[in-house]
């Protein structure tokens, strides 16, 4: 016993769970989200993908700060709304010029699936629509010096997958119809993501591929000007894009999560070569679904396994060898297990994870069905 009141002295005695946008709020739980983003150009990437740098007189940059709420509809479903106040300001040859305002509402939902033992899939839908529309020009000489465009108007519809495995991979994929005169694109990010005890650190690649069909890539001179000035950010041309991204997240408590992140533009098509910085400061409340706890109690659908390393003198507490990083997380209810390669599985205690780190935990044994002394090497299985 005493060897196990060491461990649990030795843990911190708050773990925190990390958001991210494969995972929900759960029923009637919900989340605010303020994610503020600052956008600088330094140049285009022409049709041939060949960059061209901006000159001394241009330049173009941005400030979005993005408000959304997010409540657990069900117990797989999560609806949102959200605003976006931009801030622009962009020079060229005839002179400088700024603008901000609200640029666009969104409303979105998102449908979780069952978790599988080390995959979870969450479907999203959003659209988006801008409170502005831009006026059209047939030559950049027409178009206003004083005037700037807080981006494409009109309306955007996004639907995807996001994945994450074993907590340490995530991707996502959405088909992406957007504003303004643009073709439709797939927009795509896939990361690697590792976290501690209250931190964690991410990296990957993202990008746009355009789908073609825009209405003036074979005659791309006559497209209409916008008031945009020295940027192909927006009224491209089917534009293509890779970035890579990386960054660190943190929790503050269980309640509030920090995040900060940079990416950096490595080649494109009609788009812009930008450097990108971002915080993301996230408030959540959420909720256990109560569709799993059902779900479990019927026909046990487990999402993490892990074997005893050490067990106290009284049986009451067990350490495994495997936590955070594999899906166990603190207040998790787990089975306890006689199982072998030959078909025993005999089930002899409950309990839940009490204390957890990123590569073992503590259950806590709260009853057991058969007069059997747990040992190490009996399988724990988590729900």
């Amino acid at each position: 016993m005493k060897k196990i009141i060491l461990i649990l002295i030795f843990i911190c005695n708050s773990q925190f769970s990390f958001s991210n946008d494969v995972e929900l709020v759960g029923k009637k739980g919900y989340k605010f989200v303020y994610d503020l983003n600052y956008y600088s150009s330094s140049g285009f990437y022409d049709s041939n993908s060949e960059f061209n740098e901006l000159n001394d007189n241009q330049s173009f940059s941005l400030f979005d700060n993005k408000f959304s709420a997010h409540y657990g509809a069900g117990n797989r479903l999560e609806l949102r709304g959200g605003i976006n106040y931009r801030q622009v300001q962009a020079q060229d040859s005839r002179g400088e010029a700024s603008v901000s305002g609200i640029e666009s509402y969104l409303v979105g939902a998102k449908f979780t699936m069952p978790v599988m033992i080390d995959t979870q899939y969450t479907f999203d839908f959003y659209l988006s629509k801008t409170t502005f529309t831009n006026s059209l020009y047939s030559s950049l000489s027409q178009t206003p010096a004083e005037d700037l465009t807080l981006g494409d108007d009109g309306s955007e519809l996004g639907i995807g997958l996001l994945v994450k495995y074993n907590k340490i991979i995530f991707g996502q994929i959405y088909y992406v119809s957007p504003k303004g005169d643009v073709s439709a694109e797939v927009s795509y990010k896939a990361e690697l993501r590792k976290k501690w005890d209250s931190f964690g650190l991410f990296g990957g690649l993202n990008g746009v591929y355009s789908l073609g069909g825009d209405s003036y890539s074979d005659n791309p001179t006559s497209k209409p000007f916008i008031e945009s000035k020295s940027t192909l950010l927006f009224n491209s041309i089917d534009r293509q894009v890779i970035k890579v991204h990386g960054g660190i997240f943190s929790s503050l408590n269980n309640n509030w999560d920090v995040e900060l992140n940079a990416q950096q533009t490595l080649s494109g098509t009609y788009a812009d070569r930008a450097t990108e910085l971002g915080l993301k400061i996230t408030y959540k409340k959420s909720n256990v679904m109560d569709s799993d706890l059902k779900r479990i109690n019927t026909f046990k659908e487990y999402i993490a396994e892990a074997y005893i390393t050490q067990v106290s003198p009284r049986q009451k507490f067990v350490r495994i060898n495997k936590g955070l990083d594999n899906d166990f997380e603190k207040g998790m209810r787990v089975d306890i297990y006689d199982a072998d390669f030959y078909g025993k599985n005999i089930l002899v205690a409950k309990g839940f994870v009490f204390e957890v780190k990123s590569n073992f935990a503590i259950i806590k044994v709260v009853r057991k069905f058969k007069e059997y002394n747990i040992k190490n090497g009996n399988v724990v299985r988590g729900y």
